[in-house]
């Protein structure tokens, strides 16, 4: 099943954006602190999925629906 919610951490000029349906969430100083705060935003919906980008624009990693433990 594909996600519904895909949240997206990416660089732009020198800052870490999270950005949800093409608009920007947050903006933050590094990556962890962008990926950390995704996942958080993630976590509220059920179908959420979190891209975390590498500066050259590959995919670094990915987590499917982080707020949910497994049962």
């Amino acid at each position: 099943m594909a996600a519904r919610y895909i949240f997206r951490v990416f660089l732009k000029k020198d800052k870490w954006l999270v950005l949800k349906d093409s608009v920007v969430l947050g903006s933050y100083k590094n990556k962890e602190n962008a990926s950390r705060r995704a996942k958080m935003m993630a976590a509220r919906f059920r179908s959420s999925q979190v891209l975390v980008y590498r500066p050259n624009g590959s995919i670094e990693a990915r987590f499917f629906n982080p707020g949910l433990s497994a049962a």
